[in-house]
């Protein structure tokens, strides 16, 4: 597995998996997505295994905290552990500082449930811990997981405040829970 730094050439390609991996409802528009890594605001890796683009692990680093925004693998290489190493490199580039990311709660009334939970335990198992607030994003509610010293709802606005600037107000109608 090797990591590069986003390219152009593979825009096609992210932008058809990142549609592929995340509900609408859950994505930005792609070009945002890569102004911003674009910007500074954000490490947009691409993971290519043989020669070939094959994921992409999107990050948002502030201050202290790193928001793991995108993880995702082309299908035909999903469950051999290549996005839980792809997350442990991320976790070894960034030590020291606290991780954040955001998942669908574990609702059992969910049509996906199983694949939430999956997904929640793997997380557990790199080092994740369950955080005690909930955030509603654009109507979609999330749970939060982090690595580190909690992040309080004041620092996710923060964080995301500097990630999308004044657009968060306008786009996001974002709400941490208890």
């Amino acid at each position: 597995m090797e990591l590069r730094k986003y390219s152009e050439k593979d825009y096609r390609y992210l932008k058809r998996l990142y549609e592929l991996s995340f509900p609408a409802s859950e994505r930005a528009p792609f070009r945002f997505v890569v102004r911003k890594a674009q910007q500074g605001k954000a490490d947009f890796l691409t993971v290519y295994i043989k020669g070939r683009c094959c994921g992409m692990h999107y990050v948002v680093p502030y201050k202290d905290m790193v928001y793991c925004l995108y993880v995702a693998m082309d299908p035909r290489v999903r469950g051999r552990g290549i996005g839980t190493k792809l997350i442990q490199l991320g976790l070894s580039k960034y030590k020291g500082k606290r991780l954040l990311l955001s998942m669908e709660p574990l609702d059992p009334t969910a049509e996906n449930y199983e694949e939430r939970l999956r997904r929640h335990h793997i997380y557990e198992k790199i080092g994740f811990h369950d955080l005690p607030n909930r955030v509603t994003e654009a109507g979609v509610v999330y749970a939060l997981m982090g690595i580190g010293k909690d992040i309080t709802p004041r620092e996710y606005r923060e964080l995301l405040d500097y990630y999308m600037g004044p657009l968060r107000r306008i786009l996001t109608k974002m709400k941490m829970m208890d």
